[in-house]
């Protein structure tokens, strides 16, 4: 218990699950050649499904019908539970910026997203009765090469001192013949 309790001490930054947020969104794409005029378009279409959104229409029927992510638009625009790093940047900063079932608007490199947090899982440290048995097996496994690799070493010391394979066998040391392998 000792042992497990130290291991789980040592190696708690391991047992951190990240914040996961799961979110949906509605993109209208911008193109890097769009005049002002057509950006402009695009932002007041998107403002228009935030406000469809936010009065009370069903976001995902509105991403399936709307979204320009055709990916995530066919799945109402979920995009599943994510951690920081694999969105864009002003997508994700927004997202992480929500409380559970906030709408928003951003734009980014992509276009407007129109975006509905829907869940957030806290950043957690799982205790050690949940992570016992896997501590337990680590703790086993490195007992085991360490007492091989002793072992290995003594009979690897003991060989030395015979002056031969052969002879540390003949004193009795541990020695099995294999078949080919």
């Amino acid at each position: 218990e000792e042992d497990i309790l130290k291991y789980f001490d040592q190696h708690k930054d391991e047992y951190v699950v990240p914040e996961k947020r799961r979110a949906s969104h509605i993109l209208v794409k911008v193109g890097e050649g769009d005049s002002e005029e057509t950006v402009t378009d695009k932002r007041k279409k998107a403002e228009g499904f935030l406000k469809q959104a936010r009065s009370g229409e069903d976001f995902a029927s509105l991403a399936r019908k709307n979204s320009e992510d055709k990916g995530s638009g066919i799945r109402g625009g979920d995009l599943g539970f994510f951690g920081r790093g694999p969105m864009v940047k002003p997508f994700e900063d927004s997202v992480f910026g929500m409380q559970e079932g906030d709408m928003t608007l951003v734009r980014s490199e992509f276009g407007f997203h129109v975006i509905k947090l829907g869940k957030i899982n806290p950043l957690m440290v799982r205790t050690v009765n949940e992570v016992r048995d896997s501590i337990i097996a680590t703790i086993k496994s490195g007992t085991i090469k360490e007492l091989a690799f002793k072992q290995a070493n003594k009979a690897y010391k003991e060989i030395i001192m015979a002056g031969s394979l052969e002879k540390y066998a003949e004193a009795g040391g541990l020695l099995k013949e294999t078949g080919l392998f």
